[in-house]
């Protein structure tokens, strides 16, 4: 490993540690693609960044609106839930429905297809107007409605039980009228997943009870669909996404549980996917690019994993374990910006792509291990002034700045003070043009970097989180939760750890959070974007020790106050335990 030889105060150090070298860091790289042969748990992961506890029961069926930001979800209360896609938060409910099951989207957004299944051959379709969210048309159907998809000039396709019929229904929407059919030949007691995407339309039709399929594409501009292409699927087809540039079809297939990727224009495969305990679903992002897969790691109703698969160089590229939920997972759904929706039949959590399987530079400077204060309105204080691959590292208008102008971007910065004492560390933080992003503290950092702690905020969500890095084992969540005392927008947030005894308390804006076992090390901060366009400040970085005299004061720092030596004891409040990969 790396040998940190010391320096004088003002002597910098950089330890750069590139991924081909060290196998744990990447060195301002874009970290969001990962080798499936790497050690999984060193691959970038989602946080959680909000809960919604709802009934949504085992079956529901979604659909994603991300223009509007909403996410259309069927419930165990005859009503349709929409979900706030940036915050996680339910908005409201569309009621006045009858028992919906399955749903589609128009291709301009404007309405909502809900199928009721009421009996055998008596379900209707409601369509509901998205502006007004009220039900402007009730159409009955005479047939199990078991999928949907919205197509061109108010068109909706039908897929009924096969076992009763072995034709999709094409629905004139403004009066309900059957216009024309699709024939889908023998029956089979199997679903029928359809995917419209632009004039195409995506039909997986069972046989053999399921275990195989047909993949057929039709031409969907006129009335009268025409056929394009057709092929075998030997292992069959639960479940059907096409990306929305028409480049690839994904299947998770009936018989081997696999995620099977073809190409959108001959139908030949191009990749497949498994896990020991099957896939569930497969959908793929808006912008084409990456899938999600997700499975049950722990049996049939177990909570979620997620997959996530770059369709550029076919590798997987985010992992995540949710340990926190018993409850059954139904669906994970990409959204803008990398972050995605996990859907269970009794909440949906919003996870953000932190990519904390990799950071940037730890940028290290040996500095003495004297208190003091930096308000960081001198530039040669000693923190590092370093611009790297859209991220900026420096002072600027009396704060320290790190900025990322892309998305999963994450940096730390030590001077090597080292926490191995009583001592506190206290750091006022804010995200200046309140865009998600996180910051926090750098703690128990080892002398060849290979292992430290970090206690971050996520102000938008008003949630905070404690990691372990350690570089054979990645990333383990230790503790989180929310609190209301974080402020979100552009307001400040004062970070504080106390270190006391065996523990370190846990502060934020005054108020205790957590206590966690002591690590002792070297300490510094932190921050991360979960959205491009992230400007993160830094003010009053203050140190003191327990054997050091009162802080020194850089010119025009605040002078520190006896708040600073107070150690309170403070209960141990929200630590989970969990890991996410």
């Amino acid at each position: 490993m790396f040998q940190l030889r010391s320096h004088t105060k003002n002597t910098f150090f950089l330890l750069t540690i590139l991924l081909g070298l060290f196998a744990f860091f990447v060195y301002a790289a874009d970290k969001s693609v990962a080798s499936t042969k790497t050690n999984e748990a060193l691959n970038p992961t989602y946080i959680e960044l909000a809960e919604t506890l709802f009934d949504f029961g085992s079956t529901a069926d979604f659909v994603l609106d991300e223009s509007q930001n909403r996410l259309y979800a069927t419930s165990g209360h005859q009503t349709v839930v929409i979900i706030n896609t940036l915050t996680g938060q339910m908005v409201t409910e569309i009621t006045g429905l009858t028992n919906p099951a399955q749903l589609a989207l128009s291709p301009d957004g404007s309405q909502l297809f809900v199928g009721n299944q009421i009996a055998a051959a008596n379900d209707t379709v409601q369509v509901v107007n998205t502006a007004t969210l009220s039900v402007v048309a009730t159409h009955p159907f005479t047939d199990e409605i078991v999928d949907m998809a919205a197509g061109p000039d108010g068109r909706l396709y039908l897929g009924p039980d096969a076992d009763a019929n072995t034709m999709i229904s094409v629905m004139d929407v403004d009066t309900g009228a059957v216009v024309s059919t699709i024939p889908v030949g023998a029956s089979s007691s199997a679903e029928l997943p359809l995917v419209a995407v632009a004039n195409n339309l995506y039909v997986a039709i069972p046989k053999n009870s399921g275990a195989e399929a047909e993949l057929h594409k039709y031409d969907i501009s006129a009335i009268t669909a025409t056929q394009i292409i057709t092929s075998f699927l030997p292992t069959g087809a639960f479940q059907m996404d096409v990306t929305p540039d028409e480049q690839r079809v994904g299947i998770r297939s009936f018989q081997d549980s696999k995620i099977h990727l073809y190409n959108a224009s001959t139908f030949s495969e191009t990749n497949n996917y498994e896990v020991s305990s099957g896939y569930v679903t497969v959908r793929f992002a808006a912008d084409s690019q990456s899938a999600l897969g997700l499975y049950r790691p722990d049996g049939l109703n177990g909570p979620g994993a997620i997959h996530e698969i770059d369709l550029v160089t076919g590798e997987i590229s985010r992992r995540f374990v949710d340990r926190n939920v018993t409850t059954q997972a139904l669906m994970a759904l990409p959204l803008d910006g990398g972050n995605a929706l996990l859907v269970y039949s009794d909440r949906i959590k919003l996870l953000g792509a932190a990519d904390y399987g990799a950071a940037l530079p730890i940028i290290l400077n040996d500095y003495c291990r004297v208190a003091y204060v930096d308000d960081f309105s001198s530039p040669s204080s000693g923190w590092p002034i370093r611009v790297s691959n859209g991220s900026t590292y420096g002072y600027l208008n009396g704060e320290y700045q790190i900025y990322h102008a892309n998305t999963n971007r994450w940096g730390a910065l030590s001077i090597n003070q080292v926490i191995e004492g009583d001592q506190t560390l206290i750091l006022d933080t804010r995200v200046a043009n309140g865009r998600i992003g996180s910051q926090g503290l750098l703690y128990g950092l080892n002398n060849d970097s290979t292992n430290f702690y970090t206690f971050e905020i996520l102000p938008q969500s008003q949630e905070w989180l404690v990691f372990n890095f350690d570089s054979t084992g990645g990333w383990t969540l230790l503790g989180q939760g929310t609190s209301g005392v974080i402020n979100s927008g552009t307001g400040t947030n004062e970070l504080k750890l106390v270190a006391q005894g065996g523990h370190f308390l846990l502060h934020i804006n005054g108020t205790p959070i957590t206590t966690i076992a002591r690590h002792n090390g070297r300490i510094g901060f932190t921050g991360g974007s979960l959205q491009g366009d992230v400007d993160l400040r830094y003010d009053n970085y203050t140190y003191v020790n327990e054997n050091c005299p009162l802080p020194t004061i850089n010119p025009g720092a605040p002078v520190g106050d006896g708040e600073l030596l107070i150690l309170d004891d403070h209960p141990l409040i929200g630590n989970r335990e969990g890991e996410q990969r």
